[in-house]
């Protein structure tokens, strides 16, 4: 987005040159080009908000899947464990129902705590000089020392619990939300096959514009096969004014787009046949010419024939 910004602003500054310099041809050039940039430039933005809003959704449903689970903490039964657990601590615990009755774990505290009493005398002075014994003997240190006591945190996760999953270690990459709209750096097919699929005029015509001081004048010979995938295929008469209102409709666009008609694999349908009458009756003012064309056209368009004899 940054870049886009950058070149905008560049063509820009270039158009304004263009201008006091007299280079008219130049300047509408740049213009165009920005007017690409532009372009991108939105539909970036656009990308970017719909890849934002489905990871907010998504994100969203993660949430509340954990909180119906409850929310991934670990139900343990301390059973489980392997009586790792300190009596004491399962006495304080008030678990009826699990332990059984609590006048056990009382007693079970109280006869370890007689178990661990202090030692006598004689045991505690025979422990304090094998300490120092063992202090001042530095070589002692090695296999023949005890292993140290293993903590009771077990090292693998806890039964029950929900291990951590990598989504939850990293920001997730966005979604494609779509097909990625490109309109820079495109070849002659690739600006031929955008504009001829692209439902909106404005921006096909934004884009052949372009590249035609790249490719040259064979990117304005889509328009007949634009016009029939936009208005006859799909029926979008609002691209057909659009297109009025800004370019001329030859005679040769015209021929092109009925002999298009007649070969279409697909057929002629019902709903192709009333399109392409509706595009016959608002593109084609000329009587004559709109006559010739719907006897080209057969037998199913002899009202558009008759319209247009009648009126003549």
């Amino acid at each position: 987005e940054d870049k886009l910004l950058m070149c905008l602003q560049l063509y820009c500054k270039c158009a304004r040159v263009f201008l006091k310099a007299g280079r008219y041809q130049k300047y509408f050039i740049a213009n165009q080009f920005a007017a690409l940039l532009a372009l991108q430039l939105k539909a970036v933005q656009l990308h970017l908000a719909a890849s934002l809003q489905e990871h907010a959704a998504a994100e969203a449903a993660r949430q509340e899947e954990e909180a119906e689970t409850g929310g991934g903490v670990p139900q343990v039964d301390p059973r489980q464990l392997g009586g790792k657990l300190d009596p004491s601590f399962l006495a304080s615990l008030k678990l009826d129902g699990m332990f059984g009755d609590k006048q056990t774990f009382r007693d079970q505290r109280d006869q370890d705590e007689d178990d661990t009493a202090a030692p006598s005398e004689s045991v505690r002075d025979e422990d304090d000089s094998d300490e120092v014994a063992l202090a001042k003997d530095t070589s002692a240190v090695g296999p023949d020392l005890p292993a140290p006591r293993q903590s009771l945190t077990p090292a693998s996760p806890l039964p029950g619990a929900r291990p951590m999953r990598e989504a939850d270690r990293t920001v997730p990459d966005l979604g494609p939300a779509g097909d990625q709209f490109v309109v820079i750096n495109l070849t002659a097919e690739e600006v031929l096959a955008f504009a001829q699929y692209h439902r909106d005029f404005i921006a096909s015509m934004t884009v052949v514009s372009a590249y035609e001081s790249i490719h040259g004048a064979v990117v304005q010979s889509v328009w007949p096969m634009a016009l029939y995938q936009q208005v006859v295929v799909h029926g979008h008469l609002t691209y057909l004014r659009r297109f009025l209102a800004r370019k001329p409709l030859s005679r040769q666009h015209c021929e092109e787009i009925v002999q298009q008609y007649k070969s279409d694999s697909a057929g002629a349908t019902p709903q192709r046949e009333a399109n392409m009458k509706a595009f016959l009756r608002e593109s084609v003012p000329n009587l004559e010419m709109r006559l010739l064309l719907a006897k080209k056209l057969g037998a199913a368009f002899e009202d558009i024939a008759s319209d247009a004899m009648y009126w003549n």
